[in-house]
């Protein structure tokens, strides 16, 4: 047990065991660190301790109240020996003004509970300099992919417009020809009309038959679907659609591309045409993977992107829950968010996008898992989940957070979201019906008036044919005349 002990206190480690409500007790010597922080923060301390209260241990490390709180869900569970996401990284202040940088973790072993903090100091240093080298590389790297997406952004809207004016054919291929972006225009039904040789030569695609014989539209939203449950619902809707995912060439060489959906109406207002603009981003990613993955990361928000997430929420899913544990998904969509880009330009969009996120932040539990999907879209997850009335007080604090205004330029701008929550069962669900349910719920927020707040119910299963049937019967009666003034 010395040879343990010297270990220990060699990784700097405090080993504490709580063996009451309010009380842990010493697993390891004190190290220096600790007299000096006890001494700064509670008093003099005694000259050999045994145990330490837990309200002296919040007031020397007021980061751990909070994370005292989710480390009593892993000691209050059965199973031995699960692990607490570690607290992440936090600064205190000596007695003679030095800093320190500590690191927590909770365990259950056997029937004890345990609280590791270790001072990083001596490695600290290291680790900066290394992420800071890592972090410099990826934000260089996250710098090409938005000019490259800004570059798709114009093409898109460019064919758009000549789709829009009905330009001639040989016009659109003069656009589109010599371009590097992969572009494909397509019916309503997926057939193809359209295409260039940067689409042949990202994907090796063999002649115009083996083209139009394997429609690209349903192949790519098949394969986003699986990361993008919501991507059918708005492109139905007909609405523009952006994101990432992984995809196979028809070689079965895999790529992860970046790809635009733009419908183009007629003038009677039906989908007419698909616009599809994709840039393989494989060496792109390749980069960032190498770097520590730091491509799961929002670099704007410092969220786990996307990708991050449905790592996160399918593992839940996969993992042995106990029975009855129920989970909850918040789906935050900020309203009118265009009209910021539009209004202040993208840098104003990005603050306020950076801003909001740190509120979202700062007001959940540790516990809670937030996530930046990409545009102006976040989600929460929560684990645990009591009732229903719960979670969605929760949300309506979300709300008036989010609503509260933000100083742009001096000058103060106020943004709502629109919220749809969906709440299941972990046992016998699955991470992707549970994201499209509180998607569901957030499109129907939206059209209660924005700023608003839904819980997922089958009602609203049946609430979207409705919604096409009533423009398409609104469409009629304009046509016809019907309405009167």
């Amino acid at each position: 047990m010395t040879v343990l002990k010297d270990v220990v206190n060699h990784l700097e480690l405090l080993v504490l065991e709580k063996t009451t409500p309010e009380l842990f007790t010493f697993h390891s010597d004190c190290p220096p660190w600790f007299y000096t922080i006890y001494q700064n923060v509670v008093g003099k301390p005694e000259a050999s301790m045994h145990s330490i209260s837990a309200f002296n241990l919040s007031l020397m490390f007021p980061f751990l109240a909070h994370y005292l709180e989710d480390a009593e869900q892993v000691w209050q569970r059965k199973e031995a020996a699960i692990e607490c996401d570690k607290s992440g990284v936090w600064t205190e202040e000596g007695s003679s003004g030095e800093e320190y940088q500590f690191e927590a973790q909770a365990l259950l072993i056997g029937e004890a509970k345990v609280l590791l903090i270790e001072n990083l100091n001596a490695v600290f240093e290291d680790r900066h300099a290394v992420y800071q080298k890592a972090r410099d590389i990826a934000l260089l790297n996250e710098k090409l992919v938005s000019e490259l997406n800004y570059r798709q952004r114009k093409l898109q809207h460019e064919i758009e417009k000549q789709l829009v004016r009905e330009a001639s054919v040989y016009e659109i291929r003069q656009n589109i020809d010599k371009n590097s972006s992969a572009v494909l225009v397509c019916q309503a039904d997926g057939g193809v009309e359209l295409y260039n040789k940067a689409l042949i030569d990202i994907f090796h695609i063999e002649g115009d038959a083996s083209l139009v014989k394997s429609s690209m539209l349903e192949k790519w939203v098949s394969e986003a679907e699986q990361n993008y449950p919501e991507i059918n619902r708005v492109l139905r809707s007909g609405c523009y659609w952006e994101g990432e995912f992984e995809t196979t060439g028809l070689d079965d060489e895999e790529k992860w591309i970046r790809l635009s959906i733009g419908p183009v109406k007629d003038d009677a207002g039906e989908i007419a045409h698909f616009v599809c603009v994709a840039n393989d981003l494989s060496e792109y990613r390749k980069v960032s993977e190498d770097w520590g993955n730091l491509s799961d990361y929002d670099f704007n928000t410092h969220l786990p992107n996307r990708r991050q997430f449905w790592r996160r929420l399918r593992s839940i899913f996969e993992e042995e829950s106990e029975q009855g544990e129920r989970a909850a998904l918040l789906y935050i969509d900020l309203d009118y968010f265009k009209r910021i880009n539009d209004d202040y330009g993208h840098f104003a969009g990005d603050f306020l996008l950076s801003a909001v996120a740190s509120r979202i932040s700062r007001n959940i539990k540790h516990s809670d898992y937030i996530a930046h999907l990409g545009g102006d879209e976040f989600v929460i997850l929560l684990r645990y989940v009591e009732t229903n009335d719960d979670v969605m007080n929760m949300s309506e604090r979300l709300l008036n957070m989010i609503a509260e205004p933000i100083a742009l330029d001096n000058e103060p701008i106020q943004v709502t979201a629109s919220i749809g929550v969906a709440v299941c069962e972990i046992d016998g669900f699955d991470a992707k019906s549970l994201l499209r349910q509180a998607d569901l719920a957030m499109y129907s927020a939206k059209e209660l008036g924005r700023g608003q707040v839904r819980l997922y119910s089958e009602e609203l299963e049946d609430h979207m044919p409705l919604r096409r049937q009533r423009e398409l019967e609104l469409r009629d009666a304009l046509a016809q005349q019907q309405f009167r003034l």
